[in-house]
């Protein structure tokens, strides 16, 4: 399915009008970063600068979507290939740390502030193209498949709720929604323009798919949805939890200032006590004596982190105080205390305090001697030294930290010294989580702090995976209840088409059940119902234009023998076969109905006269002659048929098909294969016809006919050179009917070819037997109808009477009128040319007495013309005729044809033909039609004389 060919002009405007929009954004943003206008690339001074970059990502995302929907195929893949490139390459640098230099390939920005790398899109934004970028891909190369619509759809929506977030972020204040930890946020602009790409490129999507697969529901929207949700709680949960680690470190970093204040300040006062006991140790004199020990011991109560020791200017110990540990015994080294290259730890006023380097106690943890000397004026009579216990003087402030979850490392040199408060040495496995310095004594001591998880939780919240619990939720719930609400949907639509179905298959049965009602279920003709509501509207419109209508009862002779012998498969064939034969009789306003069994009825209404009646069951008569398909077999029926008049056999639908009934019956109790009418309403000369039809048929099928022979003889000598064969009937009981009373008849009801084929046969059978016994006639003339040639039986019946009777060819001629060979068609024509082939001649029977054609003497091998009786009657008393006459042999010999005359009664007649050059004729002058003997003998006394 094409991207866009399913969607309204309309629709198409508006998507478009979108994402030239996001071209315009794109566009105006890099005029704004090259021109060096600021409020361009960000809406508000306090809001991140939408990046170069972004812009340029934008606005190809825009393009990319216009191709798409106008079906440039090419374009949208190269500007969808490059906003994946542009996400992609992005985000790589802000994952690896490695700069590729396309930040600032384009030009250096000219804002830099609320920017880590000045150009780069930030990784929110770069997540956005990957993700657009793959849409507009898919979207460009078509929704061919069903897959591609889902990933495109959640590809969109993945866009959007991107942009979403960073949207609500900014309205809400929430700044870890668009920004990340140590990275750029995403801007106002481009957060307006994710939400726009992403959501116009799943609707427009979704409207296609809607439109171009209605067969199919798009199913990815809940999904969508749901996956929105997901990404949104998801990056809540990324900016909560960097807003909880930006407030861990800043806390972090408070606590370690006031660590580093804690633990300078104690020093510091401890050693400012210790110079005020030197003050006053050099008031008292030294050695110090029992009062100034006094006094120290008070001190030691207020500060008991020391232990207090008097030594000589040697350094040499001569007496200590400690209220700590009053049983200790401190095997001083000189060297140590003596060792003063640590330079001074303090130095308050004019005086200075030394300290040695931090060593190990023997009761474990570390500490410094801090000495100062005491002057008897200008010289030192001793030291005054104080053992400061780093452990002892810090442990309250460490051990509250340790409670929360820290450790700490302190560092003097490089090296590390022990601050546990009594707990084990804590190795640390990661770098700190702060460091600190802390000035001590012109050095800096180093203390290095390390979060435990006990402390790491201290600053942590349940927000975050509240958040993202919730999120998760919320987005499986919304999933399953949109998709729930969606195939409740479909349910419903299916519900909606299974009841339209349903109604429709009901409303269709109820029309399959309403023909049923009116129609029969094997033929499909109206039944006796239909047929009564057809005849009594026939009558009424026959009654209000007085006319006259005909009803007509048919009825299959010895159907049920049929039907016993062959199954009643073969039954139900014979019957449907005889309805269309007897449809093909009749005349489109006709009703042909089945009143059951093998009976069937006939509605012709507007009749004219008696005689169409009389026409349509002679030729539903005749055409049961050819045999009828009836399972694997063939069979020959007839009909017994029975004919109702209206207003004659009844007024009524009861009565006429009562009546018609009836005259059926009596056909079937005549003979069968016959018709009978209802009363005597048709009058003496429709019985008569209809008695003659009757005979006619019962004659050609009982062999009645006969063949006569009228000789042809030449006008010059008398000799018998050809004879017309024509055909005689002698009615039993009623004598010779003349042959224009029954050939029309024969004619009207296909009798005609059956005739013709036995004539046919009749005069091949004499020409066989004649030159068999000597008397070889030369040429025979038969009369062929149009109807023989039409129904293509005319070259069969020639070829098997020439094959049966060889001395039959070149011996025949055949008969036509002028009409039949001016409607030949082709077809026609190539049957009267394969006669040729089979030696046969042509004669042209009447000439001049009906629609004449010179036409004919071209396309045609004319062998005669035969001048019809009409001219030669009154050839001596009307001179029209003469010349008519005198006209024809003119053409006659014209076109090298032979003549010969019909009719030629007189010996005037005979005497002008042959003095005008006629060369034969045929008349009662030289011999009327005769039987064969007759003729025999006939021709035998001529060929005497």
């Amino acid at each position: 399915m094409d991207s866009a060919e399913s969607l309204d002009t309309g629709t198409q405007r508006a998507f478009a009008t979108v994402n030239l929009i996001l071209v315009g954004l794109g566009t105006a943003v890099m005029l704004g970063w090259s021109l060096e206008l600021p409020t361009v690339v960000r809406v508000n001074p306090s809001f991140v600068p939408m990046q170069f970059n972004t812009a340029v990502g934008v606005a190809l995302a825009g393009v990319g979507l216009l191709a798409g929907i106008s079906r440039q195929r090419w374009l949208g893949l190269v500007t969808a290939t490059l906003v994946f490139l542009l996400g992609l390459t992005s985000l790589m640098q802000d994952v690896t740390g490695v700069r590729l230099g396309i930040d600032t390939l384009f030009l250096h920005p000219f804002i830099t502030q609320m920017s880590t790398f000045p150009g780069r899109p930030s990784p929110n934004s770069s997540l956005a193209f990957i993700s657009l970028g793959v849409g507009i891909f898919l979207f460009a190369w078509g929704l061919r498949q069903r897959w591609i619509c889902w990933a495109i759809g959640l590809l969109g929506s993945a866009t959007a709720t991107i942009g979403a977030v960073s949207l609500l972020g900014y309205l809400t204040g929430v700044e870890a929604a668009f920004r990340l930890v140590n990275h750029a946020g995403m801007a106002l602009p481009a957060a307006v323009a994710f939400v726009v790409a992403g959501g116009s490129l799943s609707g427009f999507v979704a409207q296609t798919a809607r439109l171009g697969m209605p067969d199919r529901q798009i199913d990815w929207a809940p999904w969508a949805a749901a996956l929105s949700v997901l990404v949104a709680a998801a990056f809540l949960w990324c900016g909560l939890r960097a807003n909880e680690a930006a407030y861990s470190q800043r806390r972090l970093t408070a606590e370690a200032y006031f660590l580093r204040q804690g633990i300078a300040a104690p020093i510091r006062e401890d050693l400012e006590a210790l110079q005020r006991l030197a003050w006053r140790l050099e008031r008292a004199g030294v050695p110090p004596g029992a009062e100034w020990w006094a006094d120290a011991r008070r001190y030691l109560e207020t500060e008991p982190y020391y232990v207090l020791l008097w030594a000589d200017k040697d350094f040499g110990i001569r007496s200590a105080i400690s209220l700590v540990r009053p049983d200790q015994r401190y095997a001083l080294h000189l060297p140590t205390i003596n060792d003063t290259s640590n330079g001074p730890l303090v130095e308050l006023g004019s005086r200075k305090i030394f300290r040695s380097a931090v060593i190990e106690l023997p009761e474990g943890g570390a500490g410094f001697y801090a000495f100062m000397p005491i002057r008897q004026g200008r010289s030192v009579a001793g030291y005054l030294v104080a053992l400061v216990d780093l452990n002892a003087m810090l442990f309250p402030l460490l051990d509250e930290y340790l409670q929360r979850g820290y450790r700490f490392v302190l560092f003097e040199d490089g090296n590390r010294l022990a601050l546990n408060g009594g707990a084990q040495p804590f190795v640390a496995a990661r770098s700190a989580d702060y460091e600190v310095a802390i000035p001590i004594a012109g050095k800096a001591w180093r203390l290095a702090l390390y979060r435990m998880p006990k402390g790491v939780a201290a600053t942590r919240t349940a927000l975050p995976e509240t958040v993202l619990v919730l999120g998760l939720v919320l987005a499986v719930l919304l999933g399953i209840a949109l998709r729930s609400r969606q195939l409740l949907a479909v349910r419903a639509s299916h519900l909606t088409r299974s009841k339209q179905g349903l109604e429709k298959e009901v409303a269709q049965r109820g029309e399959e059940l309403a023909y049923l009602a009116t129609h029969d279920a094997l033929t499909g003709l109206p039944n006796r119902m239909l047929f009564s509501e057809h005849l009594r509207q026939a009558l009424v419109e026959a009654d209000r234009h007085n006319r006259r209508l005909t009803v007509i009862c048919l009825a299959i002779d010895h159907f049920q023998e049929v039907n016993n012998s062959l199954g009643h498969a073969a039954g139900d064939d014979l019957l449907c076969a005889f309805s269309q034969r007897v449809g093909q009789c009749l005349r489109r306003s006709d009703v042909l109905a089945r009143l059951g069994g093998d009976e069937f009825i006939i509605l012709c209404p507007e009749i004219v006269a008696p005689d169409f009646t009389i026409g349509i069951t002679e030729k539903i008569l005749s055409i049961m002659e050819e045999g009828f398909h009836a399972g694997s077999n063939e069979v020959v029926v007839t009909t017994s048929i029975g004919v109702a008049l209206y207003p004659e056999s009844g007024k009524t639908v009861e009565a006429l098909i009562k009546n018609a009934d009836a005259a059926m019956r009596q056909a079937k109790a005549a003979g069968r294969n016959t018709y009978v009418l209802y009363g005597p309403e048709l009058g003496k000369t429709a019985h008569a016809r209809v008695d003659l039809r009757r005979a006619l048929r019962y004659a050609v099928r009982n062999g009645e006919l006969r063949v006569h022979y009228q000789p042809q003889v030449e006008l010059a000598d008398g000799r018998i050179v050809a004879a017309e064969a024509l055909v005689r009937w002698e009615r039993p009981g009623h004598g010779l009917v003349p042959p224009n009373s029954f050939i029309p008849l024969a004619e009207e009801s296909d009798l005609i070819v059956q005739i013709d084929s036995e004539v046919l046969r009749h005069v091949a059978a004499d020409l066989q037997c004649w030159s068999e016994n000597g008397f070889p006639l030369p040429k025979i003339s038969v009369n062929v109808s149009a109807r023989q040639l039409y129904r293509g039986r005319l070259l069969d019946d020639f070829r098997q009477v020439l094959d049966h009777y060889p001395a039959a060819r070149g011996r025949l001629e055949v008969e036509l009128t002028e009409r039949l060979l001016v409607d030949a068609v082709p077809q026609n024509r190539r049957v009267l040319d394969a006669l040729v082939d089979l030696g046969v001649t042509f004669a042209i029977d009447d000439f001049g007495t009906g629609y004449s054609s010179f036409g004919y003497f071209r396309d045609f091998l004319i062998h005669t013309l035969k001048i019809d009786r009409s001219f030669i009657q009154q050839l001596a008393e009307e001179a029209a005729d003469a010349r008519i006459t005198l006209a024809i042999i003119g053409l006659a010999k014209t076109f090298d044809i032979e003549v010969v005359a019909e009719g030629v009664e007189l010996p005037a007649q005979q005497a002008f033909l042959c003095q005008h050059g006629c060369a034969r004729a045929q008349g009662w002058l030289f011999g009327k039609p005769m039987p064969t003997d007759e003729f025999i003998a006939h021709w035998k006394q001529a060929r005497a004389v």
